[in-house]
C-alpha cells in the first residue's frame, strides 16, 4: 500500500494528492476548475456528483495536477520543497548561504516540473564541479577570455536553444577575432 510519504518521495505535493484523491470519487460542478482546495471542494460537494463506478487511478492526471500546484507556488515555497530533493540527490550546498542562488534555480526549473523530484536530474549540472581538459584550461587562460565569456552571456537570447547558443558563440568569436589556444 502506498502512503502519503511515498507520494512525497515521488515528488508530489500534499495539496495535489488531496486534490487528485477528491477527484477519484467525485466530479466538480461544471463551473469549478479541477484545481481546488479541500475547502473549495467541501463548499461544492453534493452526493449526486459522487461517482457510482469504481475509480481508475491515472498517473498522468496526478502529474498534471501536481504540476499546476508547483507552477502556481511562490519561488520561496517551491525552493523550500526542492531543497530536500537536492539534498537527497547528494548535491552539496548551504541552504541558508546559497538561498538566493537556489531560488534562481527554482525560478528556472519550476515551470517545467510535473513532480518535485524531477528537479534533481534537471539541475545536476549546476551542482557538479566541472573537470576541464588541459585544452579548455589553456583556452580560458588566454587574454580576453573573461571579456569573451561576458560578451557571450550578454548576447544570449531569452530562449536558449542549442542552435541559438552556437550562433551567439560563433558571432562573438568572429567579432572579437578569437583564436583557439595552441
Amino acid at each position: 500500500m502506498t502512503s502519503i510519504s511515498d507520494f512525497k518521495e515521488m515528488g508530489y505535493t500534499a495539496e495535489a494528492i488531496a486534490n487528485y484523491m477528491t477527484l477519484l470519487g467525485w466530479s466538480p460542478p461544471e463551473l469549478m476548475t479541477e484545481i481546488f482546495t479541500l475547502a473549495e471542494a467541501a463548499e461544492q460537494f453534493s452526493f449526486d456528483r459522487v461517482n457510482k463506478a469504481g475509480a481508475k487511478f491515472d498517473w498522468d492526471k496526478l502529474n498534471w495536477i501536481n504540476g499546476q500546484y508547483i507552477h502556481a507556488m511562490p519561488v520561496s515555497e517551491a525552493t523550500n520543497l526542492l531543497i530536500p530533493v537536492w539534498k537527497s540527490a547528494g548535491y552539496e550546498f548551504d541552504a541558508e548561504r546559497d538561498r538566493a542562488w537556489l531560488e534562481q534555480i527554482t525560478a528556472l526549473v519550476a515551470p517545467s516540473l510535473a513532480r518535485l523530484n524531477e528537479a534533481a536530474d534537471m539541475t545536476r549540472y549546476l551542482f557538479q564541479s566541472l573537470d576541464y581538459t588541459d585544452d579548455a584550461k589553456a583556452q580560458m587562460q588566454q587574454d580576453g577570455a573573461a571579456t569573451a565569456i561576458q560578451a557571450i552571456l550578454d548576447a544570449m537570447p531569452a530562449e536558449l536553444t542549442e542552435t541559438a547558443t552556437q550562433d551567439v558563440i560563433k558571432q562573438v568569436v568572429k567579432e572579437q577575432n578569437l583564436k583557439k589556444a595552441s
